[in-house]
């Protein structure tokens, strides 16, 4: 009788484990997992930057919403800042010339929590020119003219090299581009997409592939507008298209893009005056994500109901996988 009793109660629990286990794999998947993001706070010109606690804060995926972990502004002791500095070597030498003071005189006048690095984009890469200093006047000094040659440059793919060269940097990070954004590598081996070469193309495969790395990376992308060298640089198409994969970048990045279109701005003080503004009101928010089997991009919708602001990010953020 007992070796029965025994044995019943063997096949129950093994029916039970049967239903439990698989029940317990999927709860699994729902755990979250701590993800972090950039936000950047746009007040109304009108009204001063209000105050942004972290309940004032919503993190929604889909129709989710996910709990916010840590909301910290970037000031202080946490206002420390990566910025790398690329320029497009296939740049009008004499456009940039013109301002490039200007960019100096940023440089300089950076805080001391801010650590730099400079960079020209060429052949489908980039050169480093000065590695990550706080030595802001050996930076701004590192700085010189582009060649004006650029018949295999492509922005994007020097920002995807950057990515994924730019490593081991804990503190908050941000790219600043200085380009057309046409992309004449793709040009060079007779790329054609869209409507034709004199029409507007849909986004290239490389910007929407640099973006994808950028947001992996937690990485804001800014863009400043300086007029290139080429027939490419005189077609109105082109340099629409290339603004516009620029823009698609910063915009998904959570970055911002400086530009007048076609005109060459008289000077990069105004656009390096917002972008300070933006870099001073920025904060680093925490939220419980929820992994999925692979690790991957997952869109989100960073928002507040606090009357004259609105929060900007990039619109993924990198989930790993979940824990098995």
């Amino acid at each position: 009788m007992r070796t029965r009793l025994n044995l019943a109660a063997a096949v129950c629990a093994a029916l039970i484990l049967g239903f439990v286990l698989p029940s317990m794999a999927q709860d699994s998947t729902t755990a979250t997992v701590p993800v972090r993001m950039v936000v950047t706070l746009e007040a109304s010109k009108d009204n001063p930057a209000p105050v942004i606690n972290r309940d004032d804060v919503m993190v929604r995926q889909g129709k989710n919403r996910l709990k916010v972990l840590e909301w910290t502004a970037a000031k202080g002791d946490n206002a420390s800042l990566d910025m790398f500095i690329l320029i497009d070597d296939a740049a009008n030498s004499s456009s940039f010339g013109t301002k490039m003071n200007d960019l100096r005189e940023w440089i300089n006048a950076q805080p001391s929590t801010t650590t730099l690095a400079l960079g020209y984009m060429s052949n489908a890469t980039f050169q480093l020119v000065q590695d990550f200093t706080t030595d802001h006047a050996l930076v701004a000094k590192s700085l010189r003219l582009p060649r004006g040659f650029g018949t295999m440059s492509s922005p994007y793919l020097s920002l995807v090299d950057l990515m994924k060269r730019w490593s081991g940097h804990s503190n908050r990070r941000a790219v600043l581009m200085v380009s057309d954004g046409i992309d004449r590598y793709r040009e060079a081996f007779g790329y054609r997409g869209g409507f034709g070469p004199r029409g507007l193309q849909p986004i290239s495969v490389d910007a929407q592939t640099a973006s994808d790395q950028a947001q992996k990376a937690g990485v804001p992308v800014y863009a400043m507008y300086v007029r290139g060298t080429g027939y490419a640089a005189t077609s109105f198409w082109q340099v629409s298209n290339g603004q516009n994969n620029l823009s698609m970048i910063c915009d998904t990045t959570g970055g911002e893009s400086f530009a007048l279109m076609m005109g060459d701005p008289v000077s990069y003080t105004p656009y390096l005056n917002d972008l300070q503004k933006v870099l001073d009101n920025q904060y680093l928010l925490q939220f419980a994500a929820k992994p999925q089997k692979k690790g991957g991009l997952q869109s989100v919708t960073i928002m507040t109901e606090v009357p004259h602001a609105q929060l900007h990010a990039a619109d993924s953020v990198w989930v790993p996988a979940a824990p098995k």
